[in-house]
């Protein structure tokens, strides 16, 4: 059952009225003539215009006559004083304008005035209107705002574009540096053998080595969880400190011999 009346008009006055609208315009003592005080007004989900009479003679004839909520505001331009003028009924007007009734749904009252300025006058001249009862007959349009969905990818977004200029340059250096530390590491220590022109040393793998790579390996299963097994592997020994501290110091001592090589002038020529 909907909660909508139908019981309210929406359109022009019907020709048994429009003799009453005449002789209230010729009679010239009322503000108003048309829509009377009560009157149901209809409001859909369109907008439509509602008709309004007054007597010409009641306001100076070069007076510019336009509908108003308040004293002080109009919701209709100031038309010429042609005796008749239109009210737009909508949803702004319903929901802007309109006063709740206490215990009524779909139901909202409004005071209209009728502002007459005439020339050379500042000020309009304020006058009452007819209260009218403006009733809601269908839902309006819900005004929904197109987005797309928010992903995942949308997060990544946020987190770099919120990033301040001092933060994204930090970032954008240390993997400049990153980058130039890993193609010296590689070009000196064996990946291309580009550092200096400098001969890539094969470096053998002892016996002792293989054993803790092999241990190493294994651990690398055993925190997998490969099938659930466990695999116990022996304990392997591996090379003390000092015979570490001996090996990279033999390695500096080539690589210095080394570079020195590449460094020193080449001999003068003799003929």
């Amino acid at each position: 059952m909907s909660n909508f009346s139908t019981d309210c008009i929406s359109t022009p006055p019907i020709p048994s009225l429009l003799a009453n609208i005449t002789a209230c315009q010729l009679a010239s003592n009322t503000s108003f003539c048309y829509p009377p005080n009560g009157t149901r007004i209809c409001v859909s989900n369109t907008i439509n215009s509602f008709p309004f009479y007054f007597p010409r003679s009641f306001y100076g004839n070069d007076s510019k006559i336009s509908l108003g909520y308040t004293l002080s505001t109009s919701i209709t331009p100031r038309l010429n004083n042609t005796g008749n003028t239109t009210l737009l009924v909508g949803e702004s007007l319903y929901t802007t304008f309109g006063l709740n009734i206490p215990g009524v749904r779909n139901e909202k009252t409004l005071a209209v005035v009728m502002r007459a300025k005439a020339p050379g006058v500042s000020e309009a001249e304020v006058y009452a209107g007819p209260t009218v009862v403006l009733v809601k007959t269908a839902e309006f349009p819900s005004a929904t705002a197109t987005s797309r969905p928010k992903s995942d990818d949308d997060d990544d977004e946020d987190a770099l574009t919120g990033l301040t200029g001092g933060e994204m340059a930090g970032i954008i250096v240390g993997v400049i540096v990153g980058i130039i530390a890993l193609v010296t590491v590689c070009c000196c220590y064996g990946c291309c053998g580009c550092c200096g022109g400098r001969k890539r040393a094969g470096r053998v793998m002892g016996s002792e080595e293989r054993e803790r790579v092999v241990k190493e390996g294994v651990e690398l299963m055993e925190q997998g969880g490969a099938r659930g097994m466990r695999v116990e592997a022996p304990v392997l020994a591996g090379p003390g400190w000092d015979e570490i501290e001996r090996v990279e110091a033999e390695r500096a001592r080539v690589d210095e011999e080394v570079v020195r090589d590449y460094i020193d002038p080449p001999p003068a020529y003799k003929s």
